[in-house]
């Protein structure tokens, strides 16, 4: 849940300087927690799952991809370690114990503790050697991507996609990222280019897996500099091969998303899109505001979010989304993404 706190003039602000929209003295603590809803704007920041501060994890279907150490396809890694468990193939297993975690419920300012499994080595090593069959049967029994009757039983299509999964992902190393990392000139975005010196950014040709052609994805950091803001890095969407956790190696986030370039490094739209990182709309709206610090150009440029409850997005030019906050508690980031 946002915090807010009291500013010179006694008036409750969040981090950002934003004022809650309709609150009143009432609604809030003396610790600047929501403790009382009466408005119907403010129930919609029961949809916000934390402050825009707080960083992004790798979404608990993608958390086993980080720890493997060929980095292969989280969702895919979820549904085996499911089976593993289920037919007893391993020995013990290690629950790692997350910070405790404020998250949206009904009492407001609740606590949760939430754990992830972290498999032994021994896991990582059956799926090495994984066969088709099996790889078919633990995939049908998971459900992945559809019910169970949708997967076919051609033995040379379970042979391919177990040739799939065993691919790893790119995880960037430091050397390798600076390659990705976004500058911005004039307020047109560049990068590093091949030849030396940089080049504009464009993601002209290239096509995405939520916002379709035209798409590139983007990622914000967590390391903050007061001279440059959150350091940026973008590239091209390979599923199964490049996605948003290749960046930093599936490490915490400040938001993530996908984004059109033109070819001139025109920034032209902005989405909150990440299935590895599910930002918030806290997130999508802080690296918005690092965008407009960079003095990136956002004149040409709209941010596409969704209305509670709906599947189709929404545009807003940029700049008057980033000051209308009662959009911000109105709309998501994002639909649920799997």
């Amino acid at each position: 849940m946002p915090q807010f706190h009291k500013d010179d003039d006694g008036v409750w602000v969040d981090e950002f300087g934003n004022e809650p929209v309709l609150a009143k003295d009432e609604d809030i603590d003396a610790d600047g927690n929501i403790i009382k809803v009466s408005s119907g704007v403010l129930v919609a920041l029961q949809t916000i799952e934390g402050p825009a501060s707080v960083p992004k994890k790798l979404d608990d279907v993608f958390y086993l991809e980080k720890h493997d150490p060929r980095h292969r396809m989280g969702n895919f890694l979820q549904i085996l370690y499911e089976y593993y468990k289920g037919n007893k193939l391993g020995g013990a297993r290690q629950v790692i114990p997350d910070k405790p975690t404020l998250l949206a419920s009904s009492k407001l300012g609740q606590p949760k503790l939430s754990h992830r499994e972290r498999p032994s080595f021994e896991f990582y090593q059956w799926c090495d050697h994984l066969d088709a069959e099996t790889f078919a049967k633990a995939i049908k029994e998971g459900g992945l991507f559809g019910s169970k009757g949708a997967w076919p039983n051609d033995s040379v299509f379970w042979s391919r996609e177990l040739h799939k999964f065993q691919q790893p992902l790119d995880y960037l190393n430091s050397s390798q990222r600076r390659r990705y990392y976004v500058y911005v000139e004039g307020g047109l975005l560049k990068r590093e280019s091949e030849k030396g010196g940089k080049e504009f950014l464009s993601t002209t040709g290239h096509i995405s897996k939520w916002t379709g052609s035209d798409t590139g994805i983007w990622v914000m950091g967590n390391e903050h500099s007061k001279e440059t803001g959150y350091p940026l890095y973008a590239g091209i969407m390979k599923i199964g091969r490049f996605q948003h956790s290749s960046f930093l190696e599936g490490k915490k986030v400040l938001a993530a998303g996908e984004w059109k370039v033109g070819k001139n490094g025109q920034l032209l739209l902005v989405t909150g899109r990440s299935g590895h990182y599910k930002p918030d709309m806290g997130n999508l709206v802080a690296a918005l505001k690092d965008l407009k610090f960079k003095k990136v150009d956002l004149s040409s440029a709209y941010v596409e979010v969704f209305a509670q409850g709906a599947e189709k997005p929404e545009r807003f030019a940029a700049e008057e989304f980033i000051g209308n906050v009662k959009l911000h508690y109105l709309y998501r980031a994002a639909p649920n993404l799997a």
